[in-house]
């Protein structure tokens, strides 16, 4: 082989490796995105007859069970939302943990908005504050409604629906939300 010829394909394969790393290794872009909540899942009623802070008397507990549904774009996931603890209607730090089917997770800290009737609609917010994988350092914000079904309640539980939409940024998204 001529010189020519071997600097020209030295040069044709350091363009090739070049762009095979610029492909591979996407660049760290913050991605933001709307999404909507569409979950199900359903109170546990516990009788408790036990005093509340008020000097009122609290006869049945209703704890909400882990949700099953989909956060749109995300995919497939599950709820954990932490709920007041007996007896004082408050908990120091409820949180909302959504696990997506890929593991990664995103949380908020919420407030509960909701009266003393369980079969009545009740209204949820969240402040997005972290989360694993590319939902590290996430922020943003929802709002949700669990609703009850009272028609298909049993003595025990009655099911419920957590519906909603927010917004989260996410800057550790390569290459931005439309990945996933």
């Amino acid at each position: 082989m001529r010189r020519s010829d071997i600097k020209w394909l030295q040069s044709a394969i350091s363009l090739v490796v070049l762009a095979a790393a610029l492909l591979t290794a996407p660049p760290a872009v913050a991605g933001t995105a709307s999404f909507s909540i569409n979950m199900a899942g359903q109170y546990f009623v516990v009788p408790v007859n036990i005093s509340d802070s008020e000097g009122g008397t609290i006869l049945y507990m209703a704890y909400l069970q882990p949700l099953t549904g989909s956060v749109d774009p995300f995919g497939q996931c599950q709820a954990i939302l932490t709920s007041a603890s007996p007896g004082t209607g408050q908990v120091d730090s409820p949180t909302a943990t959504f696990t997506l089917a890929n593991g990664m997770t995103i949380t908020a800290s919420i407030v509960y908005k909701f009266g003393l009737d369980p079969s009545q609609p009740s209204t949820v917010t969240g402040t997005i504050t972290s989360g694993t994988g590319i939902f590290e350092d996430a922020t943003g914000t929802f709002t949700a409604t669990i609703t009850p079904n009272m028609a298909a309640h049993t003595a025990t539980s009655f099911p419920v629906t957590f519906t909603g939409s927010g917004i989260l940024t996410a800057p550790k998204a390569p290459g931005g939300l439309s990945v996933l």
